[in-house]
């Protein structure tokens, strides 16, 4: 059961970062939510993770928006399936 769980949190945290990269001027983390499917409590803490873990990813121009220093993360797309096989081969 937690390692579904962690399979679900890191697909939906690769998915945020990938947003992130399609829109180099930055996402409000609402429109992130609504896009990929989960709430905006659930975006927000997934981005504040991702910035405290070391991701290049800071506050956007505007409030409320997020942005990814794209020249410090390559350009690297997972699937799903894959992450899901990173997540286990980490075990």
């Amino acid at each position: 059961m937690a390692e579904a769980k962690r399979s679900v949190q890191l697909s939906r945290i690769m998915g945020l970062l990938r947003e992130l990269q399609r829109h180099p001027g930055g996402r409000h983390y609402k429109e992130i939510a609504r896009d990929l499917g989960f709430s905006e409590r659930t975006a927000y803490r997934d981005l504040n993770a991702l910035k405290g873990a070391g991701w290049p990813v800071h506050a956007g121009p505007r409030p409320g928006f997020w942005k990814l220093d794209e020249s410090s993360v390559p350009g690297i797309l997972f699937t799903p399936q894959e992450l899901t096989a990173l997540a286990l081969a980490r075990q």
